[in-house]
């Protein structure tokens, strides 16, 4: 039981917009694919190619996600997997699944904002999430983002 990020690929078009929005909500992600001039850096976007500004960082070299996490050019900026693999596994539906880095985010914000306490802060360190994050993400070894 519990939350279960890694989408399911059977998903019909109009669940894997919500989906796809609730990524937007919790992740605070960017769309990637429209014109870049009108995000700033976000878990899934950045304008800078440098792997220690970009805010991925740490998949970069993770022996899990080295292989599957770069920096990758695209719209003006830089995203975190390779767009022409992303689409081509997602079969049209690029928002189907998540990168890593992106699942990461989504990961990150329910379990802070799950943990916050009566004053609104928040009871859980950042290092912590990412080493449950690392946990509980090895069910989705098999997807190359």
């Amino acid at each position: 039981s519990g939350i279960d990020i890694k989408s399911d690929r059977t998903l019909n078009p109009r669940n894997t917009v919500l989906i796809h929005e609730a990524g937007h909500v919790f992740g605070n992600l960017c769309d990637e694919y429209s014109d870049a001039k009108a995000y700033s850096d976000s878990p899934n976007f950045s304008y800078s190619p440098d792997p220690e500004k970009v805010s991925w960082k740490r998949f970069l070299n993770h022996p899990n996600y080295s292989s599957r996490v770069g920096i990758y050019p695209k719209n003006g900026g830089y995203v975190p997997h390779n767009s022409e693999i992303y689409s081509t596994v997602m079969g049209g539906y690029s928002n189907k699944n998540f990168s890593s880095p992106s699942r990461f985010s989504i990961f990150e914000e329910i379990l802070l904002h799950a943990t916050m306490d009566e004053q609104r802060e928040y009871t859980m360190d950042k290092e912590t999430i990412w080493q449950m994050f690392l946990e509980y993400d090895v069910i989705n070894n098999d997807l190359p983002f």
